[in-house]
């Protein structure tokens, strides 16, 4: 169950990592542009994990939830709460550049 939770966090932050790309960009190249910014997110997640750099676990969402540091020692609440910090500032950030285009999201 701890493990599905991690998950969805992880979801949650990928997602959120599009909105802006989707509210900045008005074609397909908001979705190419989330996709680039996922397989950057990939590749540093090997890169810490080949350097062992547990210092460097902050810099790529997908190394917050890791299955296997999930299953051994539970969410991390540092790691929830940067997650949670990641979303909304999104989700603000995504709202705001809405409202400069004049959309309104109510």
């Amino acid at each position: 169950m701890i493990a599905c939770l991690g998950m969805f966090f992880i979801q949650c932050v990928i997602a959120a990592l599009g909105l802006p790309c989707s509210a900045i960009l008005k074609t397909y190249r908001a979705g190419v542009l989330s996709a680039a910014a996922l397989a950057v997110s990939y590749c540093l997640m090997f890169a810490v994990q080949y350097f062992d750099a547990p210092s460097l676990y902050y810099i790529s969402p997908l190394t917050f939830f890791g299955a296997w540091d999930v299953a051994a020692n539970g969410i991390n609440l540092l790691y929830a709460a940067l997650a949670a910090a990641v979303v909304a500032f999104c989700v603000f950030s995504a709202q705001a550049i809405y409202r400069v285009r004049d959309l309104d999201l109510r």
